[in-house]
């Protein structure tokens, strides 16, 4: 009996699925590890049974969804469609989740490949070209794209979006919005959104603040932490001159207690270097509108909102995407615009049970799904 991949594994205290990929995608493991692998499977004769790996493939029902973060409950909400679709249609799900972490993803990768898996929707992160170049089942992209621009995508029109929601906010009167982001260098649905800003009505001014944060409670905090910043900072910019100059000559143990609360040193540890300066986008011209661009987002600004209810009689026009279910319960309105990923996610998991029973055979595609404008 010929030695299988688990043996060679054993031996060489690596996952099955890294010795795979050392055989048929060797881009993917590291040099050392790889050297190591292909030496060992030479000394030993192995040869892969690749009519048996296919045979095996072809006989699968087990599909694999690879989420973000299910503490977001429209991505849990959309995992549930997933799932339920899999299950009509005689599928077995795998569900598992990343954390934005590529460790965590490759370790994903390689479980469900162990799981022999036929096919993956994902939601990727900046990791996935890079760890899902070269896999062989059919794959589609939810909510974001990888840029590899081999899989179907199904995922909110960013751009749409993004108009839709700042001409409501000029329709409201806003001459400036501060537009909160979340880390477009790991996250390619901000990084669309914030691209977007460039062909959105050019008539007013928009400060873009964008955050490091990827998990989303520390999107959580850190949005409430900016929204208290960009409020304190515009509050101190409205004092008159005469009190300006008091404050400025208060001892510095009996300074304002807002201004050692939030500093401009600690809003930037949380901010990309591109983000807007602050301290000048306050000075110049107040803001007068608020556009989070996810609902984690939008829970940060509102923690902050709702620790001073003052703020609200300031007409700060609010307005968030995603529609989180809790702006139902508030004792005010803020304009949202819906998000469409419970029907992404359906689209996305009857694509690739189509794909997997080769119903589809056409090149890949991108759709891109307009969102729905929710506002009084």
């Amino acid at each position: 009996m010929g030695t299988s991949l688990q043996e060679i594994a054993a031996a060489l205290h690596v996952s099955p699925s890294t010795v795979s990929r050392a055989i048929s995608a060797p881009h993917l493991v590291s040099a050392k590890t790889r050297e190591r692998i292909l030496k060992y499977v030479d000394k030993i004769g192995y040869k892969p049974n690749i009519s048996a790996r296919n045979l095996r493939r072809q006989s699968s029902t087990t599909v694999g969804i690879l989420l973000n973060d299910l503490d977001d409950s429209i991505i849990a909400h959309a995992a549930n469609v997933m799932q339920n679709i899999a299950f009509q249609r005689g599928y077995f799900p795998v569900l598992l989740t990343t954390d934005e972490s590529y460790d965590k993803e490759a370790e994903a990768l390689d479980r469900m490949l162990m799981s022999n898996v036929c096919g993956m929707v994902i939601i990727p992160s900046s990791y996935s070209g890079e760890l899902f170049g070269s896999i062989d089942i059919p794959i589609v992209e939810l909510d974001r794209s990888s840029f590899l621009h081999r899989h179907d995508e199904f995922r909110m029109d960013d751009t749409a979006a993004m108009q839709i929601a700042t001409d409501y906010l000029i329709q409201q009167g806003c001459k400036h919005i501060a537009v909160l982001l979340g880390n477009i260098d790991r996250v390619s649905s901000f990084r669309a959104r914030y691209m977007a800003l460039s062909m959105c009505n050019n008539s007013i001014r928009y400060s873009p603040f964008l955050l490091q944060a990827t998990e989303t409670q520390k999107i959580i905090d850190d949005a409430c932490y900016l929204t208290q910043a960009i409020m304190q900072c515009q509050a101190k910019s409205r004092l008159d001159l005469a009190m300006q100059e008091a404050i400025d000559h208060t001892p510095p143990e009996q300074e304002s207690t807002e201004e050692s609360l939030i500093t401009l040193e600690g809003l930037q540890a949380r901010l990309l270097p591109n983000s807007a300066d602050l301290r000048h986008c306050t000075r110049d011209r107040h803001i007068d509108g608020l556009l989070t661009t996810n609902q984690s987002l939008c829970t940060g600004m509102l923690h902050a909102f709702n620790a001073n209810p003052e703020w609200a009689e300031q007409n700060i026009k609010l307005f968030t995407f995603d529609n989180p279910s809790y702006l139902q319960v508030l004792p005010y309105r803020i304009a949202t615009l819906s998000q469409p990923l419970e029907h992404a996610a359906s689209m996305a998991m009857n694509c690739l049970l189509d794909r997997i029973e080769g119903k589809i055979q056409e090149h890949a595609e991108v759709h891109l799904l307009r969102p729905e404008l929710l506002a009084d």
